[in-house]
């Protein structure tokens, strides 16, 4: 009778769900508890910084230029809107809301960011 899996598959089914696990407890260590800011720059310079957490309408954020991009926010979350780049991949960053969250527009050369506390893993599988 064949074997269905070899030592040499049982290992390497291990690293990868090891590996899984890593990665979702890094990603939710990335989230924010709380305090969280965001911060649009431009030419490396913050021109709008302002609290996520708080009780935020829509709003958006006309960021003029060589290439002008519109920035839109709301109560968590913040993305661009719009950008007249030639390859709108800032567009499809999305909406950025956890800790470390960033999206670039390099011809445009604007920058948004999430900042603010990470919170503690809430739980651990295993």
């Amino acid at each position: 009778m064949k074997k269905l899996f070899s030592r040499a598959d049982a290992v390497l089914i291990a690293v990868i769900l090891l590996a899984a696990a890593a990665v979702l407890v890094f990603s939710a260590a990335g989230a924010t508890d709380g305090e969280a800011f965001a911060r649009i720059e431009k030419d490396g310079e913050t021109i709008h910084y302002f609290r996520l957490s708080e009780d935020l309408s829509y709003r958006e954020y006309e960021i003029g230029g060589d290439i002008p991009v519109t920035v839109a926010a709301e109560k968590g979350a913040v993305w661009f809107l719009r950008s007249e780049c030639p390859d709108h991949l800032c567009v499809r960053f999305g909406k950025l809301s956890k800790s470390g969250d960033t999206a670039v527009c390099l011809p445009a050369r604007v920058s948004v960011s999430v900042e603010g506390e990470k919170k503690a893993v809430d739980a651990v599988t295993g």
